[in-house]
């Protein structure tokens, strides 16, 4: 028993250390020579990039942070904030103040009204409230996305609070929810060993990473279900080191309602099993099995529930659209859109198949055998497909964040700034600063594994890695959305912050000539996180840079700028 719980902690680690380091390198060489430019249709320009530029930008950054730290005010205030509780909780305070006064006057200044999927929730929490259940008939938006029950429960619940179509107030919560996120990686960062510091940084990178600010003003559940994710994972680790069950109950309560409301969270709540068996292993405690119980046993409730709820107030039998339609269109490319993004194909195939779900199901599995045996008998094609889908989605530096405003309508006449500032012109600068901060924050991720990938210290180290790597092997198969990767990719700010604070004190000490404390070197063994994954990284590139999928990558340029030239 002991030799096969080693080989399962052991297989876990090597193979979530390794994904990861493969993952997110693949994604820095992606970006270091090509990028991605989304227009208010959601059609993605692809095209080359600076590899000198995003060098000498890394560089400049380098010369900032050693400036930063050479600096024996700022040295001075960082030692006491080291030792001083007081100050530490005033600093973190502040930069939270900080993030929630930008989000609110983004709000304030901007007020865009809810479109398209946010519009019909927010009607349908309307109708609801007058008794009205035609979006629970067949053809109905409700019926065709049970998925979005939970959230339509939790905005109905609001609403006998704030009213309904109050979007201000939902916007003002979504402020909050950033707040919570980055409060909730800073606290996760401490058990990973950050020091005090090193979490300022992680809220600070989050007032420099705007992208998710700009989201406030997207109600749709994406900021409410991240936030309580985080601090769903927060408190587990929480419970891990204090043994406190209410640590654990908490936990669950919080992934429960972050599944309720964004279903996408699932995600999230299967790296929480994986951590949780995990640690149970490790500490050869079975009892931890029993949370993954309540977990899923939570999960059938909260679902069924709701479900059960719509169809007793309604008295329509709400089986939805099937989630093999949108496995299905992530295969299949998009006309106007990227691959794998929307192209029409879940709601075409579920009224094609009388509003039936199982028939659907059916019809969607039949179409993902015949897509997977084309790729199969043309794997070039298949290469340029998942390359490309990957770049839309992860190597889009806005994460659709101007994408998702730019087209709606605002409740006001907007400020000259909020009208240049989402403009294409204004975008477009947006999404080069952008574009150089993603290529700073992979870097950093990447030299995470290489400075702090120790044996002893991987099992909570690991755990947004495994969330990261099962963020991005999912949206490899479903549908694709920068809306839904950004979740994900804000999971590597904590990895990126504390590299570069290595990397700042190790250029200090080299320039002042000591030597910095000593670390221990990675084993030969331990480097079985490293090796299989530099493999990978290899043979990821030298698909890359031949035949035709760097000039997929690179191609659309010319349309891009035409859009900038008739702005």
């Amino acid at each position: 028993m002991r030799n096969l719980s080693a080989f399962f902690m052991t297989a876990y680690k090597v193979i979530v250390a390794n994904f990861f380091e493969a993952i997110v390198v693949s994604l820095a060489i992606i970006a270091a020579f090509f990028t991605s430019f989304i227009d208010i249709h959601e059609k993605t320009y692809f095209l080359g990039d600076s590899l000198w530029w995003n060098l000498i930008s890394a560089a400049f950054f380098l010369v900032i942070l050693f400036g930063i730290k050479k600096n024996r005010y700022v040295c001075r205030f960082l030692d006491e904030v080291e030792v001083n509780p007081v100050l530490f909780r005033k600093c973190r305070f502040r930069l939270l103040i900080i993030l929630m006064g930008i989000s609110v006057i983004w709000l304030l200044a901007s007020q865009y009204t809810p479109g398209s999927d946010q519009a019909a929730i927010q009607n349908a929490v309307s109708e609801l409230r007058t008794g009205d259940y035609s979006q629970l008939e067949a053809d109905g938006y409700l019926a065709k996305n049970v998925h979005q029950l939970g959230l339509v429960l939790f905005f109905y619940i609001l609403s006998f609070v704030i009213g309904s179509q109050n979007y201000i107030a939902l916007q003002l919560l979504n402020a909050v929810a950033v707040v919570v996120v980055y409060h909730g990686l800073s606290a996760i960062g401490s058990h990973f060993g950050m020091k005090k510091k090193q979490q300022l940084g992680i809220l600070a990178a989050g007032v420099f990473f705007f992208p998710l600010i700009l989201y406030t003003s997207f109600i749709y559940g994406n900021l409410y279900g991240l936030a309580l994710s985080v601090i769903s994972i927060k408190k587990m680790l929480d419970f891990f080191k204090r043994e406190k069950w209410m640590d654990a109950i908490l936990s669950v309560l919080f992934m429960m309602m972050a599944v309720m409301i964004k279903t996408n969270s699932l995600i999230f709540m299967i790296g929480l099993i994986i951590l949780i068996s995990e640690e149970a292993i490790r500490k050869k405690k079975r009892i931890y099995f029993l949370i993954p119980v309540l977990l899923l046993a939570a999960f059938l409730i909260q679902t069924n529930g709701i479900r059960f709820y719509f169809e007793k107030v309604s008295g329509n039998t709400l089986e939805g659209s099937s989630y093999w339609g949108y496995v299905a269109m992530g295969l299949q490319d998009s006309e106007s859109r990227a691959p794998g993004w929307y192209n029409g194909y879940v709601y075409d195939s579920y009224s094609e198949s009388g509003c039936d779900a199982k028939v659907q199901g059916q019809i969607a599995r039949d179409d993902i055998r015949q897509t997977l045996t084309y790729f199969k008998m043309h794997p070039g094609e298949a290469a340029t497909f998942f390359f490309k889908k990957t770049a839309s989605q992860w190597n889009n530096p806005t994460f659709q964040c101007y994408n998702i405003i730019q087209w709606r309508e605002s409740g006001i006449e907007r400020s000259d700034w909020v009208k240049w500032m989402v403009s294409p012109r204004g975008a477009h600068f947006g999404t080069l600063y952008l574009n150089i901060l993603e290529f700073i924050l992979l870097i950093g991720a990447a030299g995470y594994c290489l400075l702090f990938w120790k044996e002893k210290e991987l099992p909570f180290r690991l755990s947004l890695a495994v969330i990261f790597v099962g963020g991005f092997l999912f949206h490899l198969f479903w549908e694709a959305k920068g809306q839904y990767t950004i979740s994900y990719f804000v999971l590597l700010i904590p990895y990126a912050v504390s590299s570069y604070s290595y990397i700042g004190d190790w250029m200090i000490s080299r320039f002042e000539g000591r030597i910095m404390h000593k670390r221990q070197k990675m084993s030969l063994y331990e480097y079985r996180f490293l090796l299989p994954a530099a493999f990978i990284v290899i043979f990821l590139s030298m698909t890359l840079f031949t035949g035709e999928i760097a000039k997929e990558l690179s191609s659309d340029a010319a349309g891009y700028y035409e859009i900038l030239r008739g702005e």
